[in-house]
């Protein structure tokens, strides 16, 4: 049997996902379907927030687990490297080489390249996050009541589109 899921029909799992977890502030396996949901339908800056919160509680009851959680989810920004400076002296500069290199790291594990043509984002989808034009340009379009392309502007190099839907996300 095919059931068809329907945007409404997810904005009103995730509505609930919401607000169990705002009764449930604690409970894991909400907050992972939680956030898993919300990477499904591209809502990455909010399932990080998420899976930040999650990390943030499994380290309370394991900190073993929380750190195999944080290798998972590289994006979470968790990863500890406390050991190498507090106990490794030897290694104490390579440990600290690597920790300033994480950034780079993320960006490049985030990084998209886009052929010419090819759409970065569609305005009837929502989302929340914020997307940095690195190289080249970016052409944005809306449609009239009769579907026509409208030209709105070109952001270029070291541009950010995005910025108006980051904490509240909307087609």
């Amino acid at each position: 049997m095919r059931v068809n899921i329907t945007q409404k029909k997810i904005e009103q799992a995730l509505e609930t996902y919401a607000n169990l977890i705002e009764v449930y502030p604690d409970n894991e396996d909400f907050l992972q379907q939680y956030a898993d949901m919300l990477q499904s339908v591209g809502r990455e800056t909010t399932a990080t927030m998420i899976l930040q919160h999650l990390h943030d509680v499994i380290s309370q009851r394991s900190e073993k687990e929380a750190q195999t959680f944080a290798k998972k989810y590289p994006q979470i920004g968790r990863i500890s490297l406390t050991e190498i400076f507090d106990t490794q002296d030897a290694h104490r500069m390579t440990g600290k080489i690597i920790y300033e290199l994480l950034g780079k790291l993320w960006l490049r594990i985030h990084q998209r390249k886009y052929n010419e043509g090819q759409a970065v984002c569609r305005s009837d989808q929502p989302s929340d996050a914020l997307l940095l034009v690195l190289k080249g340009s970016v052409d944005m379009y809306a449609h009239d009541a009769k579907h026509n392309r409208i030209f709105l502007e070109n952001v270029g190099t070291h541009d950010i589109l995005g910025e108006q839907f980051f904490l509240v996300p909307a087609p």
